[in-house]
């Protein structure tokens, strides 16, 4: 599938159309989801793509897993799930 025609196609010929009016801030709302979702993302979950859209909180968990900052005598210590980064004095 490409992703690019489909989104192009919708943003075209669907959405903002008189019609039927969808916006993507009305299928944002109607998604109820408590951040802003992309039309691609909402186009993956009608095609079955995706099962559902994820929280905030599972970005916010994502990030806390890939990056964590370690206080350590006066520095920051950035450590990442794959090992050992950097020092920040």
């Amino acid at each position: 599938m490409e992703m690019a025609r489909i989104t192009g196609y919708v943003e075209g010929n669907i959405l903002d159309k008189p019609e039927e009016f969808f916006t993507l801030e009305k299928l944002r709302a109607a998604a109820h989801v408590d951040r802003r979702i992309t039309l691609r993302e909402i186009i993956e979950k009608i095609f079955g793509m995706i099962p559902y859209f994820k929280p905030k909180t599972s970005f916010l968990m994502k990030s806390l897993i890939n990056l964590t900052a370690v206080i350590c005598q006066g520095r920051i210590l950035f450590i990442r799930k794959n090992g050992f980064q950097g020092i920040h004095p």
